[in-house]
């Protein structure tokens, strides 16, 4: 199968995130936490925004181009949200997070030039927020590595 076929496929069923199986694994075991609900819930809002197309917006009249510029924007803005995810450590949230507010910010002051094609806001703000519990849940785990919290 070609990289488009899976692309295709992919949008079809519905785009997963690439770190989702680093959060399942962090979150196993401790679903009980007040954390880890509050993680979930941030997830799923994730998925909805995807779901119901409010990760960016574009100007585009076409509705082809606007579609192709919002998905390029979104996948590159994802790319980066998931990156930080899979590096994120105890000591490094901070670098973390304003490395992802940074790309935002560079991301839609390109997005200018391609008929104001930015990222949401309330988008960034759910990522971050994703950031911050995935770096409480780990430093959960390290404090407690052998206990189920709940």
């Amino acid at each position: 199968m070609s990289a488009l076929e899976h692309k295709i496929q992919a949008q079809r069923f519905g785009l997963q995130l690439p770190a989702t199986q680093v959060l399942e694994q962090l979150i196993e075991g401790y679903s009980e936490t007040d954390a880890v609900r509050h993680l979930r819930n941030v997830r799923d809002r994730i998925q909805q925004a995807i779901e119901t197309q409010q990760v960016a917006s574009c100007n585009y009249v076409d509705d082809n181009r606007r579609r192709s510029t919002i998905e390029i924007l979104s996948l590159a803005f994802n790319c980066k949200a998931d990156l930080y995810l899979t590096q994120l450590s105890t000591e490094n949230l901070g670098e973390m997070l304003q490395a992802l507010k940074d790309d935002y910010v560079l991301l839609n002051y390109t997005g200018q030039a391609l008929s104001q094609a930015m990222i949401q806001e309330s988008y960034l703000d759910l990522r971050l927020e994703e950031l911050k519990f995935a770096a409480l849940l780990l430093q959960l785990k390290q404090d407690h590595p052998h206990s189920h919290i709940a």
